[in-house]
């Protein structure tokens, strides 16, 4: 589904996608307890509907953030040890 912004059209994959880095950065910056709902949405350019449309709640926003950070890490690393097996 594509929905209508300033900006242009954007996808509902893309709004998802803007979410997760948004609270990233502002979990990086403040800490997970200075999170707000609001202002992931307000910076993301979503509707705060948005959160519980793709993740349910706030907490699954964070376990969902958790876990894209643990899969881009291993992903990282796993990188790292084929380059140096096959160095």
């Amino acid at each position: 589904m594509v929905r209508h912004y300033p900006g242009g059209p954007r996808s509902s994959e893309v709004t998802k996608q803007l979410i997760l880095d948004v609270a990233e950065r502002l979990c990086a910056e403040g800490g997970v307890e200075a999170l707000s709902v609001r202002a992931v949405c307000e910076q993301a350019g979503a509707n705060v509907a948005s959160i519980s449309y793709h993740f349910g709640n706030k907490q699954r926003l964070l376990e969902s953030n958790r876990v894209l950070r643990r899969l881009h890490f291993l992903r990282e690393w796993s990188h790292e040890q084929e380059q140096q097996i096959f160095a």
